[in-house]
């Protein structure tokens, strides 16, 4: 990434300067980062053995010193850029899923690897350093910024996200306690504002029906950027420009589905994105903006074309499968097992799985165990078979 990096322990700190992102500076070939500087190429590893070897369960603290420019891949879907990258203002910021994070820090993108993470952001002084969880420092010193923010629950890295630029932060209390933090680009249009407001009652209904919010701390960041996407990073969902009006309450509901309980390889991806699709279904129905029964017509029932929800190609290319068609297959399930028994195992999902990692195995017996019943049939029919019912 621009400047000088490095990691101790899951602690992140970065040092940016305005001549190696300077507003409106393309990216290189490929974007993500400054025109890289000429000299000698950077090996990509290097380890120092322990001094003695490590019994098993130890718990080992690791300095890793690391530096480059950091590159930008792909978006499995094929319409956005993952990884360390320039927005249209002049400032930068990171995409993570599936696996942008270890593009510009040292991790294992694995949804399986969680963990906590703090992180120190060196910025010049008329920018805003953001990341998630909660800030707890601030600190200037002569023309640059410290800004300290801490995540003390586990995370997968696909939810971790920093950004650094030109942002208003709007702080206030949410539900129940809860410290909201909005990052909001100076260059987005005026009336986010009213609608990152809104989160306040998608966290309420969520809430209500899938128990506590899983963080201590909540808020968006709006990026002066389009693109067309919208990701769950924990405790801030990350929105372009414009997907915040499209986007919130979906990504609000990953904080549930997704962050807190990750699943244990993407292969199970649906069980974040078909969960949260019908979470959005549910809260616009609550809203009175679109009926559920629309939203499933709309999303073509339980055939709306691909393969198998379970299918691990649908997962990999984030086909719509994993969306509507999960959604479609759980309000099947509400269906067969009945409102009490389909809300209770939502809340449980969340709940005996929280900051943990589960699969669509650990669901069908977590199912069974709630409603009673044998689901075979309903795994069989909703989520391995390709050709699903036209309707639940």
């Amino acid at each position: 990434m621009p400047g000088s990096s490095g990691s101790a322990g899951g602690v992140t700190t970065w040092r940016g300067d305005e001549s190696t992102a300077s507003p409106g500076a393309p990216p290189p070939p490929g974007g993500g980062g400054a025109p890289p500087a000429a000299g000698p190429p950077i090996p990509r590893r290097g380890a120092a053995p322990p001094a003695e070897p490590l019994e098993p369960g130890t718990d080992v603290d690791v300095t890793l010193a690391y530096a480059g420019t950091p590159d930008t891949g792909s978006f499995p879907a094929g319409f956005a850029r993952v990884g360390w990258q320039p927005d249209d203002a002049g400032g930068w910021f990171s995409m993570a899923e599936p696996d942008g994070t270890s593009t510009w820090v040292p991790s294992n993108d694995h949804p399986s690897d969680k963990a906590t993470w703090s992180f120190t952001l060196d910025t010049p002084t008329d920018w805003t350093g953001v990341a998630n969880g909660r800030l707890v420092s601030r600190e200037r010193a002569g023309d640059r910024i410290e800004w300290r923010w801490e995540l003390d629950r586990p995370i997968p890295s696909y939810t971790v996200v920093v950004a650094v630029g030109d942002y208003r932060l709007e702080e206030r209390t949410g539900p129940d306690g809860l410290r909201i933090v909005d990052a909001i680009a100076t260059g987005a249009p005026a009336h986010l504002d009213e609608v990152a407001a809104r989160q306040d009652e998608v966290i309420e209904y969520f809430t209500s029906r899938f128990g506590p919010y899983p963080f201590e701390d909540a808020g968006v960041l709006v990026v002066d950027a389009e693109l067309s996407v919208a990701l769950e990073t924990a405790t801030r969902p990350l929105f372009d420009r414009y997907g915040l009006e499209w986007a919130l309450a979906h990504e609000i509901a990953h904080q549930w589905y997704g962050d807190s309980v990750t699943p244990t390889t993407f292969e199970h991806l649906w069980l974040n994105e078909g969960f949260a699709t019908y979470a959005d279904w549910l809260y616009e129905d609550e809203r009175g903006t679109t009926p559920l029964d629309d939203d499933i017509i709309f999303s073509g029932g339980g055939s709306g074309g691909g393969g198998a929800i379970t299918d691990p190609d649908e997962a990999r290319t984030f086909a719509e499968t994993i969306y509507t068609g999960g959604a479609t297959a759980l309000h099947a399930l509400r269906r067969r097992v009945g409102d009490d028994a389909f809300f209770d195992l939502l809340a449980r999902w969340a709940d005996e799985h929280r900051y943990a990692n589960a699969d669509t195995n650990d669901l069908l017996a977590l199912a069974e165990e709630v409603t009673g019943q044998d689901l075979d049939g309903w795994r069989r029919d909703w989520l391995d078979a390709p050709d699903r019912p036209d309707h639940p």
